[in-house]
This record gives C-alpha cells, structure tokens and sequence, in this order.
C-alpha cells in the first residue's frame, strides 16, 4: 500500500473506540441486549444492532441493561453523519423487550424510542445489496460494508473478490506513514469469517440515480486494535468520510465506467490515498496497462509478482493523465489507482 510522509500528531483526528451492542435469545423468547464475548457465547446469538462508544464523554449518556450492567454511552444527540436513534421495541403479549435495527420490523413489537444515538448495524444479514446495470456492465453494492462495491459483472464474468472488507473495490486513507492510522472503507479486519461478528464501516448514503451510484461511509480502522478495539471493539473515525460516486455507460461509451472517491477530512493533514484499490478474482492471470491518451494497450503479465508471496511489492506504472496504478495478482490481488 503507498504511504506518504510522517503527519504531526496534532494533524491527525481521535478515532473513537466502539462497543458492539448485541442481541441474544434468552429461553426461546426473551431478546436481551448483550456486549462482550460471554453472552454472546452462552446463548444463540441473533446479530448486532447498533455501534456505541466504549467510554464515557461530552455529549454521550450511558446506556444500561435493568441497572445491571453498563452496555456503553450512546450520543444524546444526532449530530454526526451516519447515526440513528436507538430503539427498544416491546411485545406487548409477552413483555419483552428487545433492540431493534432501524432495517427491522418483527411481528408483535412496537417502537418505543431510548431518545440517543449509536451506527445501525444489520443484525446478521451478510449483504444488503444495491445493484446497478447500463452499458453492458452491472454492479453491485453492499450496504452491509460500508457500501463499497461488492460485485462487478461484465459479459457474464463477475470480477471482484469480496473475501475480506480489506478487499472488494473501495477507498483507504493512511495518515503520515503510519500503517496502524488507516481508515477503510469497508469495514475491519475482522469480517466475513464470521458474518455475523464482522465489523463494517456505517453508511451515509446509499443510493442510485440514474446511472449513477452513490455512497459515502464513516471508516473503521482497519486494525482496531492500534487503538485499544478488538473484536467486540471496532474503532471508528467519525469526523471522517470515505466513498465513491460511480456512472456506468459513462459518456454513453457502453462498458466503461468513471469511478470518482469522495474523501471527507476534518483539516489539514498529509496522508496517502488508495482511491479505489481493487481485488479481483484469482482466475484472473494475465494482465495489461491501458494508457487512453494513446489509446495503447501493453502486456505487462511478465513483471506483476505472484499475490501469494508475502509483502511482494506491486507492479506500478503511470499514465500521462496524473494517476498512478499498482497490480499483483490475487488471491491479495489489487488494482489500486492513487491520484
């Protein structure tokens, strides 16, 4: 991955470390809030619900569980991109009371709002997609993870390899050269070994518009625990923005698209950008660079190392446009272009 040169420590933003609010069923039919390890181990675990901070601060009011245990400090307002009030819902046949995801609604519970806020989260659904075709070229988006793009179809081949959030197509900001202070799009590196622990980024936005899809998330760390996060802890960069806004028959030119990543810093910092880095598929085994000013097409399969070696650098090269692109085969394939 590029880096750039060291940032002062004042340059650089206080990402907040999270606690993951969780449901669990209780003897068939009693849905509880949990956090940790320890409930979600001992009873059948339905998913998590909200992101919450780990600590008490300004602007932040604790939340527990009937006076028993501290399940963390939500926002008492609204204020930062990507929040929604929590909601604990009751049936009133049964007098539970449960969490619920702004995406749910189960048969016999009704809203009953806590008045603060945390990062929605999708209970266990692995992918929630928006999908998108024109030109020959379909794609596919997934909610779940930050938004990133999560399926790319073309003349009936899919390209990418979503294995990881550290893949897909997305978005990734180091700052300095720092490789432990990198937001990423997708979400974090624990993922979709597990689905239904995995930590993905919150979206902001999330939608299509004509041949246009756009999305913005608030990155996750990638490692959380730089910070302290683990895997009950994600660590998130909340006065921060990572996203992409991308048009399919771009210039009605068919299968060709124009990918544009839409970065939001809170001030003045140094930093490298991967913007997007790419994975592709392992089937994927010869490769070219395409200059379009010259409009000329170079094999280049000869010099791109073998992805299974360990810390191999990329191949690069740079076109007269500006940008720059760096290639190695999957399984860790990227395609990564850096402006």
């Amino acid at each position: 991955m590029p880096t750039g040169p060291s940032t002062p420590s004042s340059a650089v933003p206080t990402p907040t470390v999270l606690r993951t609010l969780y449901r669990v069923l209780v003897n068939g039919s009693d849905r509880m809030t949990s956090v940790g390890s320890d409930e979600r181990n001992i009873f059948p675990l339905e998913g998590q619900i909200y992101y919450v901070p780990d600590q008490p601060a300004t602007g932040r009011t604790p939340l527990n569980r009937n006076m028993e245990e501290n399940l963390g400090y939500p926002w008492s307002q609204g204020t930062l991109p990507g929040l929604d009030l929590l909601s604990e819902d009751l049936n009133s046949t049964t007098g539970d009371y449960a969490l619920m995801a702004p995406s749910e609604n189960l048969s016999g519970y009704s809203s009953n709002s806590l008045g603060v806020y945390g990062y929605p989260r999708f209970v266990n659904a692995d992918e929630i997609i928006l999908s998108l075709s024109a030109g020959g070229i379909t794609v596919e988006s997934n909610k779940v993870a930050g938004g990133v793009v999560w399926r790319w179809f073309w003349n009936g081949m899919e390209f990418e390899n979503n294995f990881a959030y550290g893949g897909e197509i997305q978005a990734a900001f180091y700052f300095g050269n720092n490789p432990n202070l990198n937001p990423t799009e997708a979400g974090d590196l624990y993922q979709r070994d597990d689905p239904i622990l995995a930590h993905g980024s919150p979206v902001v936005r999330f939608e299509n518009q004509g041949n246009n899809q756009i999305t913005r998330a608030v990155p996750l760390n990638w490692d959380p625990t730089a910070f302290g996060g683990d895997q009950d802890h994600p660590v998130i960069w909340d006065s921060l923005i990572l996203g992409k806004d991308l048009t399919l028959n771009f210039n009605n030119l068919g299968p060709v698209a124009r990918y544009t990543t839409h970065v939001v810093l809170p001030g003045q910092t140094v930093g490298s950008l991967s913007s997007p880095i790419a994975y592709l598929r392992g089937n994927f085994n010869r490769y070219w660079t395409y200059n379009a000013q010259s409009q000329q097409l170079t094999e280049v399969t000869g010099l791109v190392p073998d992805g299974c070696g360990n810390n191999l650098p990329p191949y690069a090269f740079f076109t007269d446009f500006g940008a720059s692109s760096f290639l190695t085969p999957l399984p860790h394939m990227q395609w990564v272009f850096t402006g």
